[in-house]
């Protein structure tokens, strides 16, 4: 009965070791998901590219699988005011390509387009990072 018992206490420390390494090895990590809407206002003395700022809005939606690589879309408007004192809202679109997270920050980057809202329609840039 003793030898039984041991028989089966061996067995059973036998399997919990063996399962050991499996669980050290066999997780994956979490994608990480990112969204963000936001707006506000800025110092009087803002600028961008010659346009006075007043204020921002943004919203992001991206998706960090846990390698290097990330999608999703970021987008901006710049609340400014033209020479002539009328609105001029210039509008940063992103395509993110990029990525990685830690344990409260999370840190994309892509392609983005600019419009700045005097005709010229959207201008390229050849990267950006948005943390």
């Amino acid at each position: 009965m003793i030898r039984r018992r041991a028989a089966y206490a061996a067995a059973i420390l036998i399997v919990a070791f063996a399962s050991l390494p499996l669980f050290g090895t066999a997780h994956e990590t979490a994608a990480v998901m990112v969204t963000a809407a936001a707006k506000g206002t800025l110092p009087s003395s803002t600028t961008y590219k010659g346009v006075p700022l007043s204020g921002l809005r943004f919203g992001a939606g991206v998706e960090i699988p846990g390698d290097t690589s990330a999608t999703g879309e970021f987008q901006a408007t710049l609340l400014g005011t033209s020479t002539g004192g009328q609105p001029q809202n210039i509008i940063v679109e992103g395509e993110v390509s990029s990525g990685s997270a830690g344990s409260s920050t999370a840190t994309f980057s892509g392609t983005c387009s600019v419009d700045m809202a005097d005709g010229r329609g959207f201008l390229a840039t050849p990267q950006a990072v948005y943390r």
